[in-house]
C-alpha cells in the first residue's frame, strides 16, 4: 500500500467515526423513545429508523475494514427484522441488550491498542451471539462493556463547496491568539487616559504660569506708578521675566495643541481597534460556540442504565439545550453534571414503592433547565423530586467531620447548613457506593465551576425534592475582577465573588470571640488582613494607623469573610492565563494577567482565599473600640446615587453610610431620575459617563423640573478636561468632583458645604 493510500484510508476512517458518532447518539435516543408508552404507529416508526441506522453503520464499518463493528451490527439488524415483523416484542431485557451493544461499539472505537484485539474480540462474539439468540426470542445476557469516552476525531481539513473542516486543537490555538489581542485593546485605552491626563496638566501648568505673569506685571504696574528711578534695573528685570514667560507659554500651548492633536487620533484609532477586535473576537468565538445538546446528548442513557441499577423508574426532561457556550467549558462541565446526576438518583430519589407510600408518582423526574441568565451568564437548573436532603443527618455528619457545636446545637439555619453538602469529605449518605457516599461527587462540582468562574447553589425541601442551580459564563475570553493593593503589591479578584467593597472608621469594627469582625446588614462577618493570608505582610504601614479601612467582603456558597487591604483600585476587564502545569496548584491564585498599563499582576483564588482565612490562628490587630452615648438629634440627610459601576457604586455608599446618610443607590441615570419621584431626598451624587441616561442630561432634567430643581447635585467623574468641566458647570452641578484625585474625606466635605 503506497503511502498515498495510508493517507486516504486514515482520512476514511476519521470520516466513519464522526458518521457513527451521529448513528450511535441516534440509536440511543431511539431506544429511550422505545420504553415509552408509545402509539404502535410512532413505535414502528422508531423501529424503522433504528433499523436503517444499524443497516448503515454496518455498511460504513465494512468499507473501512472493520469487521467486529460489522459483526455487531448485522446481529442487531436481525433483533430490528424481528421487531418489524412483529415476531419480537420491545421489553427491558431487549433494550438492555441493545445498550450493551452500542456501547461494545464504541469501544472498538476507541480503542487503538493492539493489545487488546482478543479481548475486544472475544466481546464482539459475546455480543453478537447474544443478539443473534434474543432474535430467535432467547435472552442470554452479555458481558457487559463499560461505555467508553467518545473521543472526538482529529480531523484533517476536507474542502468542499460550501464548508471547511478544521481540527479542533487548530481552532483553539487561533482563539488563544485572537484573545491575545484583547490585551493590545486594554492597553489602547489605557494608552489614551494618559495622553489625556498629559493634556490637563499642561492645561494646568498654562493656567499657574498665566496667573504668575498676571502677578508680575501688577508689580511692574505698581513700580511704574511710583516713579523712582532707582527700580529702573527691577523693572527692565520684570520686564524680560514676563517676555520670558510669554514664550514659555506660547511654546506650552503649541506643545499642548500637539498632544491634543496625538490624542484626538488616539482616541480614533482605539475606537476602530476595539470595534474590530471585538467584531474579530466574536465571529471565532462562534466557531467554538457548541449547543449544550452536545454535552447532555449521552445523559438520558446514563439515567437509564444508573436507575436500573437501582431500581428506580426515572424520566429525564431537558430544555433549552440548544444555548450555544464555549466549548471549552461545556468539557469542564461534564464531570460536575455527571456527579450532580447520579447523586439525584442515588440520594434524592426513592424507589417506585416507596414513592407510592408517600403518594407520588412511582415514575420520578429529573429536569435539567438551561436558560440565559444575562449576557455573560447561563443558567442550569437540575431540579429532581425525591426525599430531598436529610438536614438532620447533614448537621450530624457537618459536626462530626469538623466538631462544629454550632451545626449540632442548631445554631446554623438550614440555609447557612446546605452549602456543606459541597465540603469534601461530607455526605448525607450513611453507605459507600460505587455511585456514591465518600462525599467527593459535590466537592468536585464546586472545585470546578469555581474554577470556570462560575458559581454553584443548593436548595432542598424535605420529601419535595432538591434544586442545584449553576451559574457559569458564557466564555473564557474575557474576565471582569476589582484590582486591589496589599502591602504595596498590586492582585486582581473576580468580580464573581464580590459581595461588596466598603470603607469602615475604625470604630465599627468588632472584638467577637477573639476575632475581628464587622457588622454587615446585622450579621457579623469576620474580618482578616489580607496580607496575613496572602503571607505578604512586609510594610511599615499598620492598619492601625488609619482613621478609614478599606473592605472587600468576598463569598462563595458556604463561605463569607471580610478582608482588609490597603487600597481597592476599581474594577478591570481582563484576559486571565494559567500559570502552567508547573505551578497549577499554587494556593490562593487562580492565574495571572497583564494590565493595560503593561503591569503583569496575580489573579486571586477566592475559595482558596477563604479556606486559608478560616484556618490561620486570626491573632490579628485589635483596635480599641470606641463607644459613645452622644444621641444624633437631627435628622439624617438622605443622599441619591447614580453609578453603573458596581465598585464605585458599593465603594460610594459605603462611604456615605458611614458617615451617618441615608443612602439609595442606582445603576444609571434615567434609574436615578424614576427614583428622584418617590421624594425625600436631599442630595444627588452622580456620575457622568452611564449607559440610557450620563450624569449631564440627569443634573439638566433635575434643574429642569420643579419638583427637583432645588436639590444639590454632585458629579463625580473621570472626566476631567476643561470642556467637561464647564458642561458640568453649564448643566447646574453643584460640584464637579474629579475620581483620579478623589478620596472619601474631600467628598464629605464638600457635602458638608453643599448641604
Amino acid at each position: 500500500m503506497t503511502k498515498q493510500d495510508e493517507e486516504f484510508l486514515k482520512m476514511l476512517l476519521e470520516t466513519f467515526r464522526g458518521e457513527a458518532e451521529e448513528g450511535i447518539n441516534n440509536i440511543s435516543n431511539a431506544l429511550l423513545e422505545l420504553e415509552k408508552d408509545l402509539l404502535p404507529e410512532k413505535k414502528m416508526q422508531l423501529i424503522e429508523a433504528t433499523f436503517r441506522d444499524f443497516h448503515s453503520l454496518k455498511g460504513a464499518a465494512r468499507s473501512v475494514n472493520l469487521p467486529n463493528i460489522e459483526k455487531i451490527c448485522q446481529a442487531a439488524e436481525s433483533v430490528f427484522s424481528g421487531l418489524k415483523k412483529k415476531e419480537l416484542e420491545i421489553s427491558p431485557q431487549l433494550i438492555d441488550l441493545i445498550v450493551i451493544s452500542i456501547n461494545g461499539i464504541r469501544e472498538l472505537l476507541n480503542s487503538n491498542s493492539s493489545e487488546q484485539d482478543s479481548i475486544l474480540e472475544k466481546r464482539t462474539i459475546e455480543i453478537a451471539e447474544s443478539l443473534e439468540q434474543a432474535a430467535n426470542g432467547i435472552y442470554k445476557a452479555a458481558v457487559k462493556v463499560k461505555t467508553p469516552e467518545f473521543a472526538i476525531p482529529q480531523e484533517k481539513p476536507i474542502a468542499s463547496d460550501t464548508t471547511i473542516r478544521i481540527p479542533v486543537a487548530t481552532i483553539d490555538s487561533l482563539m488563544a491568539q485572537i484573545e491575545e489581542l484583547r490585551t493590545i485593546k486594554y492597553s489602547g485605552k489605557d494608552l489614551t487616559n494618559e495622553i489625556k491626563k498629559i493634556s490637563f496638566e499642561m492645561s494646568l501648568l498654562r493656567k499657574d504660569i498665566f496667573k504668575y505673569k498676571e502677578k508680575v506685571r501688577d508689580r511692574r504696574s505698581l513700580n511704574t506708578n511710583t516713579f523712582d528711578k532707582s527700580d529702573d534695573n527691577e523693572l527692565i528685570i520684570s520686564s524680560e521675566i514676563s517676555e520670558f514667560f510669554e514664550k514659555i507659554n506660547s511654546h506650552l500651548k503649541s506643545l499642548e495643541n500637539n498632544v491634543n492633536v496625538i490624542n484626538a487620533s488616539s482616541v480614533r484609532n482605539y475606537h476602530y481597534a476595539s470595534t474590530q477586535i471585538d467584531i474579530v473576537t466574536q465571529n471565532m468565538k462562534m466557531l467554538i460556540m457548541m449547543p449544550y445538546s452536545t454535552l447532555l446528548q449521552n445523559i438520558p442513557m446514563l439515567v437509564r442504565d444508573l436507575s436500573r441499577e437501582q431500581g428506580k423508574d426515572v424520566e429525564l426532561i431537558i430544555t433549552g439545550a440548544i444555548i450555544e457556550t464555549d466549548r471549552r467549558i461545556l468539557n469542564e462541565l461534564k464531570d460536575p453534571l455527571i456527579h450532580i446526576i447520579r447523586n439525584c438518583i442515588d440520594h434524592g430519589i426513592e424507589i417506585p414503592e416507596i414513592r407510592k407510600k408517600k403518594n407520588k408518582s412511582p415514575k420520578a423526574k429529573i429536569n435539567i433547565s438551561i436558560s440565559q441568565l444575562n449576557s455573560t451568564t447561563a443558567e442550569i437548573l437540575i431540579t429532581d423530586d425525591g426525599s430531598g436532603i436529610d438536614l438532620k443527618n447533614l448537621r450530624k455528619k457537618v459536626k462530626n467531620f469538623q466538631n462544629n457545636s454550632d451545626a449540632e446545637d442548631g445554631n446554623l439555619t438550614d440555609k447557612e447548613l446546605m452549602p456543606y453538602v459541597f465540603h469534601s469529605g461530607i455526605s448525607t449518605k450513611n453507605v459507600v457506593s460505587e455511585i456514591s457516599g465518600r462525599g467527593l461527587g459535590l466537592a468536585i462540582v464546586r472545585e470546578k465551576v469555581e474554577r470556570l468562574g462560575g458559581s454553584v447553589f443548593v436548595d432542598s425541601k424535605q420529601n419535595f425534592g432538591t434544586v442545584f442551580k449553576i451559574n457559569i459564563p458564557f466564555d473564557l475570553a474575557s474576565f471582569h475582577g476589582v484590582e486591589i493593593v496589599v502591602s504595596g503589591q498590586s492582585f486582581l479578584i473576580p468580580t464573581t465573588y464580590v459581595e461588596r467593597v466598603m470603607k469602615i472608621s475604625n470604630d465599627k469594627i468588632l472584638s467577637l470571640k477573639n476575632r475581628q469582625a464587622i457588622d454587615v446588614d446585622g450579621q457579623a462577618v469576620s474580618l482578616v488582613k489580607l496580607s496575613d493570608t496572602l503571607g505578604i505582610n512586609k510594610t511599615n504601614l499598620n492598619p492601625e494607623e488609619k482613621n478609614v479601612q478599606s473592605i472587600i467582603i468576598l463569598q462563595t456558597t458556604e463561605s463569607r469573610v471580610a478582608f482588609l487591604v490597603d487600597n481597592i483600585i476599581g474594577e478591570q476587564e481582563v484576559l486571565i492565563k494559567s500559570l502552567g502545569n508547573q505551578l497549577h496548584s499554587v494556593r490562593n491564585i487562580l492565574g495571572a494577567t497583564v494590565l493595560g498599563n503593561g503591569k503583569t499582576i496575580l489573579v486571586l483564588s477566592v475559595p482558596d482565599l477563604l479556606s486559608s482565612a478560616e484556618k490561620q490562628s486570626f491573632s490579628s490587630w485589635t483596635i480599641p473600640i470606641e463607644t459613645s452615648n452622644k444621641q444624633i438629634s437631627k435628622k439624617k440627610l438622605n443622599i441619591l446615587i447614580a453609578e453603573d459601576s458596581i465598585t464605585s457604586r458599593m465603594m460610594l455608599k459605603n462611604i456615605l453610610e458611614s458617615a451617618g446618610y441615608n443612602v439609595t443607590a442606582t445603576v444609571d441615570g434615567l434609574n436615578a431620575y424614576e427614583t428622584l419621584a418617590s421624594g425625600g431626598f436631599d442630595l444627588v451624587v452622580s456620575d457622568v459617563d452611564m449607559p440610557r441616561m450620563s450624569g449631564f442630561t440627569l443634573t439638566e432634567k433635575i434643574r429642569g423640573d420643579s419638583r427637583f430643581s432645588e436639590i444639590p447635585v454632585i458629579l463625580v467623574t473621570s472626566l476631567e478636561s476643561k470642556e467637561d468641566r464647564e458642561r458640568g458647570i453649564d448643566v447646574g452641578a453643584s460640584a464637579y468632583v474629579i475620581k483620579r484625585s478623589f478620596d472619601q474625606s474631600n467628598l464629605l466635605e464638600i457635602i458638608k458645604k453643599i448641604i
